[in-house]
């Protein structure tokens, strides 16, 4: 490696790039909590990514309904659905670039985890506000609860996920 330079355990470090000393992972091989955690990171991981999948389908269906019903029904509610159908897929992407680059970046970490909160919690209040109003009698829309519990369960899946290490194979 040309341009790299020995640290002071032997190993070459990139210019501005992290010292690799062990392929396995920046921190050694894992000890036996995160051996014990393997097969259940990676089913986290696939959950993840599907419910990444599930949220941007529901982004690309509220887009569907944008342009094709509200012209006609609702069009003071376009800014509301599309600012929605937009967060959808910003959280949905950063998701997916969580699962790529990993929990070592921490400013994703910090907004991975933030925006996980506010969206179990989005979720929640849609699912309780519906399931309030169907015990009510008031007006109930369904589309509102299936919405709230997918979002919801994305936001759980993301928690849960971040919270079992992830380990490298050797």
């Amino acid at each position: 490696m040309g341009s790299g330079k020995k640290s002071r355990s032997g190993t070459t470090r990139q210019r501005g790039g992290p010292v690799n000393a062990d392929p396995r992972g920046r921190f050694g091989p894992a000890g036996p909590l995160g051996v014990q955690f393997g097969g259940l990171s990676a089913m986290l991981k696939v959950i993840l990514g599907v419910s990444s999948a599930v949220t941007i389908a529901v982004a690309l269906w509220l887009f569907s309904v944008i342009a094709l019903v509200l012209p006609s029904r609702d069009p003071s509610h376009i800014p509301l659905w599309t600012g929605i159908a937009i967060g959808f897929l910003a959280y949905s992407g950063l998701c997916l670039a969580y699962l790529i680059a990993g929990p070592r970046q921490v400013a994703l970490r910090i907004v991975f985890l933030a925006l996980s909160v506010a969206a179990v919690a989005f979720g929640a209040c849609c699912v309780q506000q519906m399931i309030s109003a169907a015990a009510s009698g008031r007006h109930f829309e369904g589309y509102l609860l299936l919405m709230g519990l997918i979002i919801a369960g994305h936001g759980i899946a993301a928690l849960v996920y971040s919270a079992v290490p992830v380990v490298t194979e050797a």
